[in-house]
């Protein structure tokens, strides 16, 4: 257990965890401000697609007015979470909370409400499992459910990269965990691999098939020399593509768990409405090798050391590279949504390990590092990760 000051921070911790680890940490909070507070790092979750399983007290019925903490918690939670539940009695916990843990890590992953009636806590009620239990008996990330004709799905795509003769790869947050997946299919391909910004990592990015992300300066050259762009569960965000103004090629296949994705921001001309997690996994044997590779990396080293010459007007991108060579290769990255975070995310500032640059990619928020931070200390105890 993790307690923090602040809701935010418990739920931007979560978020942090959930992206180490794959598994949707609980966040237990009081009603009415307490929720209100945690809801910013709940949104996070939601637009990153981060499982999480949000757990406040739902007042019970009254005729009362002005009772402490009083929120329409259902209502404001709508917009943010993927999923409602409402625990009325006892002899429920158990089966909604493992509907819950469900839901939340069913591509696309994201966040889900348990409300529980405050008479539900004082009531008497039998033994029931632990959540780690429910977690396991469940199963995590992409392996959970699967909502796809797989066999189409793969068929689709396999078509897609035969027509391809200079293709390349772009990795969402969905697969950002999935280095050794990723690594083989980019090198039967020889294809370069791209990442959004919460991804990055997911293969070591001074690898030789590594592009890095879409908005660095040497992306656009490769994009256009491109004549097929896989996209696998990448919403294509804004900061992802610079604003949406990063061309990508004529031909886009795109794979995505939520249908209303495929076409938003840059339209597919391949769209496969499918885990993408899964559907790399099938693919990854069905694609032939190719004799070739089309692209490699620019050898030409990431990080060079600071020139003498420039240490009385440091620039901040003096500062990114000075930063890098000092934090050991394998080590986690966490950061607000700030400048801070758009000069980490130049090409100065490689990222080594899945999951390794940890941001609110889509909300940009403030006060996300530090819990961040906690939450991805939190995963690493529990994994033993140095």
């Amino acid at each position: 257990m993790v307690v923090n000051r602040h809701e935010s921070g418990s739920t931007y911790a979560a978020t942090a965890y959930a992206k180490v680890t794959g598994r949707p940490a609980v966040v237990s909070m009081v009603p009415g401000p307490g929720a209100l507070n945690g809801a910013s790092g709940v949104l996070v979750a939601l637009s990153d697609r981060v499982p999480m399983v949000v757990l406040a007290v739902d007042l019970d019925e009254s005729d009362r007015r002005a009772e402490v903490h009083e929120c329409d918690l259902e209502a404001c939670y709508a917009p943010i979470v993927k999923g409602r539940f409402r625990i009325t009695s006892a002899d429920e916990v158990d089966s909604i909370v493992a509907a819950a843990f469900a839901e939340a890590i069913a591509a696309p992953a994201g966040p889900v409400q348990v409300l529980i009636r405050g008479s539900v806590l004082k009531a008497p009620a039998a033994p029931q499992r632990t959540v780690r239990t429910v977690v396991d008996e469940v199963g995590t990330g992409a392996a959970a459910i699967d909502r796809v004709d797989a066999t189409s799905a793969v068929d689709a795509i396999v078509e897609f990269l035969a027509a391809s003769n200079r293709p390349a790869v772009l990795v969402g947050g969905p697969l950002a965990d999935r280095e050794a997946v990723v690594l083989a299919l980019a090198t039967r391909l020889g294809a370069p691999v791209f990442t959004d910004a919460m991804a990055r990592g997911v293969i070591a990015e001074d690898h030789p098939l590594a592009g890095g992300l879409l908005t660095w300066a040497a992306s656009q050259a490769i994009l256009d020399r491109c004549d097929g762009l896989l996209a696998l569960g990448s919403r294509l965000s804004e900061i992802s593509t610079l604003n949406w103004d990063v061309r990508l090629p004529a031909r886009l296949a795109r794979v995505d768990a939520d249908a209303d994705e495929l076409q938003g921001n840059y339209p597919a001309t391949t769209a496969v409405h499918a885990d993408p997690a899964l559907l790399a996994d099938a693919l990854v044997g069905r694609v032939a090798p190719r004799d070739v590779a089309w692209y490699a990396r620019a050898a030409t080293p990431t990080v060079v050391a600071l020139p003498a010459a420039r240490l009385h007007r440091m620039h901040p991108k003096d500062a990114v590279i000075t930063l890098r060579e000092a934090i050991p290769r394998q080590a986690f990255v966490t950061t607000d949504g700030t400048a801070t975070e758009f000069w980490l995310s130049e090409p100065t500032f490689p990222v080594f390990r899945p999951n390794g640059f940890v941001i609110p990619e889509v909300q940009q928020t403030m006060g996300f590092a530090l819990p961040a931070a906690i939450g991805v200390a939190t995963a690493c105890d529990e994994a033993g990760i140095d």
